[in-house]
């Protein structure tokens, strides 16, 4: 149960880093800027300002803290540890 519960973890907090279309799509950011996320500030600096470097940078810091964030958690549940699944079977 250990390997699901760690790799249900993983998804679902770098599934949250680009949570996007729900957000954009009932909200678009708004009102003001209150549901405003990364994702969709990636989207918005990349094609509606049509700054693409910026909207890129925002886009590999997002790659960047997911990626930290998977290492953080397999390292902290030992989850990199070869063992086998059929231990005392």
């Amino acid at each position: 149960m250990k390997y699901t519960i760690t790799t249900t973890t993983v998804l679902i907090l770098t599934g949250t880093l680009t949570y996007f279309d729900l957000i954009y799509v009932v909200t678009n950011g708004g009102p003001g800027d209150a549901t405003q996320v990364l994702a969709i500030d990636m989207y918005k600096e990349a094609f509606t300002n049509l700054n693409i470097g910026a909207g890129s940078v925002i886009a590999v810091v997002l790659a960047v803290f997911g990626l930290l964030l998977s290492v953080v958690t397999l390292k902290f549940t030992g989850f990199n540890k070869m063992e086998s699944q059929m231990e005392g079977a």
